[in-house]
């Protein structure tokens, strides 16, 4: 992601629209998809409807972050395949322990941001082949070749809705790496964890008073 400086806040937002901006129609003309079953929906022709998919939002999982800045955040991602929410950090009371080893159906994590401030996101386990793990069934960024950290994850509850569905979760202990974010997974090995690089951040209010 390209950012200029000096740093503003509808900069930010560009920035960020502009890097993710992946979330395109799976079809751009109808007769680049074939759409096996109904013919029609709603006066829509079946060939139609593919034009309309969208890739699935992934929800990225935010905590620590004053109101003002996750807004900002969340309206610099919205649009782009990733959906803002907030998220829990640390260890809760009613957590239960992780017991037994990563196997499919499990919930993970992928976490870009610790300490502090946790910016990361959760999914869940599709396939485990020894060491190898194969998650969420669908991209985070589409990145490709990636060296993310991965983790335990932790649902604590689901929040169905008609509209758009999610869960309130939070990202564990460190466990391994992942190592690629493809069109339909990521995926990584269990083992040690990649190299981070350190922040230290101080932030001055603008506000008068």
């Amino acid at each position: 992601m390209k950012v200029e400086f000096p740093l503003s806040r509808d900069g930010l937002l560009q920035a960020f629209r502009k890097a993710l901006n992946w979330n395109r129609p799976f079809a751009d003309r109808n007769d680049d998809a074939q759409f096996i079953g109904p013919t029609g929906l709603a006066g829509v022709g079946g060939r139609e409807i593919a034009t309309m998919l969208r890739p699935i939002a992934t929800p990225l999982v935010m905590s620590g972050f004053e109101p003002d800045v996750a807004n900002t955040l969340g309206r610099g991602i919205s649009g782009s395949g990733i959906c803002a929410m907030a998220g829990a950090a640390g260890t809760h009371p009613g957590e239960m322990p992780f017991e037994g080893p990563l196997k499919p159906g499990d919930a993970i994590g992928i976490t870009f941001v610790n300490g502090d401030l946790e910016l990361g996101a959760t999914g869940t386990v599709t396939h485990i082949d020894g060491d190898r793990v194969y998650a969420f069934g669908h991209p985070m960024y589409n990145l490709g070749p990636t060296a993310f950290p991965m983790t335990r994850a932790y649902v604590y509850t689901v929040l169905p809705s008609l509209f758009s569905s999610a869960k309130l979760s939070a990202t564990g202990d460190v466990i391994g790496t992942f190592t690629q974010d493809r069109a339909t997974a990521i995926a990584g090995r269990i083992g040690p964890a990649p190299s981070l690089l350190p922040v230290t951040m101080t932030l001055e209010s603008d506000r008068g008073g």
